[in-house]
């Protein structure tokens, strides 16, 4: 299976954000958008906002399975709540398709109030098939004429 890049990893957690009514304040690569501060030493990819509500959002890929570190940075944003309401900020998790299971594990060992803040989102791109994309039974036809 073919890896998923940075970029296009954030790209699919924001439409994800999309789906469910966030608005993306603040993400890394973005053209327009301004990148997220850091929270505490920890590099987040999407900052997010759904009414009066924010969310942040990381993705976790190949290279990042292996940092020792990992569960530190899921388990120490997870626990975020904003300045002035005290509200506990949910944390989304895009995470490629063949690490979904590993990091499932790694939540699964917290505290369950850490636990009911992550959201583990699994990143994949969706092949559009159309009908005219087949090839047609003209081009086979002629091929085993000629």
């Amino acid at each position: 299976m073919k890896s998923l890049k940075k970029q296009r990893a954030i790209d699919l957690l924001i439409n994800h954000f999309w789906q469910n009514g966030y608005i993306t304040v603040k993400r890394r690569f973005g053209t327009y958008l301004s990148e997220p501060p850091k929270i505490g030493d920890y590099e987040i990819d999407v900052l997010a906002k759904q009414r009066k509500n924010f969310a942040i959002g990381i993705t976790i890929l190949s290279e990042d399975v292996k940092n020792p570190g990992l569960l530190n940075k899921i388990a120490f944003l997870a626990a975020r709540e904003s300045r002035f309401t005290k509200k506990r900020i949910p944390l989304f998790v895009g995470v490629s398709l063949e690490h979904v299971s590993l990091i499932k594990g790694l939540v699964n060992s917290l505290d369950d109030s850490l636990k009911t803040m992550i959201k583990i989102i699994p990143l994949f791109e969706q092949v559009k098939s159309d009908l005219f994309d087949s090839p047609s039974i003209d081009t086979n036809f002629t091929r085993s004429v000629a």
